[in-house]
């Protein structure tokens, strides 16, 4: 009986892992889509940076997500950079993002 106890105990805590992490980098790409709408672009490629995060590699909390973008705006032109989603401490439950560009 311990066996089948611990073993449900572990899918129980698998899967809640699981739900938090789809959770958290779902609301990590809201907030970046959000911040690229209301600045007048659109998101034209979008990768999230584990390893290398650019300008944010060394101020990077392990609660937030860094994501190498491409957007456009209106006129056609293109821009690329680093957006930083999350606060250092308190991660996705804060809406900041911080944006640097290549440029």
């Amino acid at each position: 009986m311990q066996g089948a106890a611990g073993f449900l105990l572990f899918v129980v805590f698998a899967g809640l892992a699981i739900t938090f992490a789809v959770l958290r980098y779902g609301k990590g790409r809201q907030l970046l889509e959000d911040w690229v709408s209301d600045n007048g672009y659109t998101l034209v490629e979008c990768q999230r940076r584990i390893l290398f995060r650019g300008p944010f590699f060394w101020t990077t909390g392990r609660s937030q997500l860094v994501y190498q973008i491409i957007v456009q705006d209106a006129a056609g032109v293109r821009r690329s950079g680093y957006a930083r989603v999350g606060a250092y401490i308190i991660g996705m439950l804060s809406d900041k993002v911080d944006v640097r560009w290549d440029d």
